[in-house]
């Protein structure tokens, strides 16, 4: 019965870590766990389109909130486009596409602040 509880216990923390981690404001959530973090804060009235493309990785992002990305330490890139959501997992891009490098040293956290300018 112990060994059970205490597997029970530790699928459930690692479900909070996995599912509902982020930061102390509640505007953003954890996405994937790794050893450094891209933080991407999106402050436009329209979606964003992050694509990682040396980890194939792509994520939407709604306005006003924030995502957190982990991801192993090196040099690293990601590819910003605007978007209008039309549903819950699908956003149509428009505009141009901004690419950011991410020099993520082991433990780092880069934040990354969308607003109009960038584009």
């Amino acid at each position: 019965m112990r060994r059970s509880l205490t597997a029970t216990v530790l699928v459930l923390v690692l479900t909070l870590l996995v599912c509902c981690g982020g930061d102390s404001d509640g505007r953003c959530e954890q996405v994937t766990l790794g050893n450094s973090d891209a933080k991407i804060e999106n402050n436009l009235d329209t979606g964003v389109e992050a694509d990682f493309p040396d980890i194939a990785f792509q994520a939407l992002i709604r306005p006003g909130k924030c995502e957190i990305f982990g991801m192993p330490a090196g040099s690293r890139e990601v590819e910003l486009t605007q978007c209008t959501f039309v549903a819950d997992d699908q956003c149509n891009t428009f505009g141009p596409t901004v690419e950011i490098d991410l020099p993520l040293s082991e433990g780092e956290t880069i934040t990354i602040d969308v607003h109009s300018g960038l584009f």
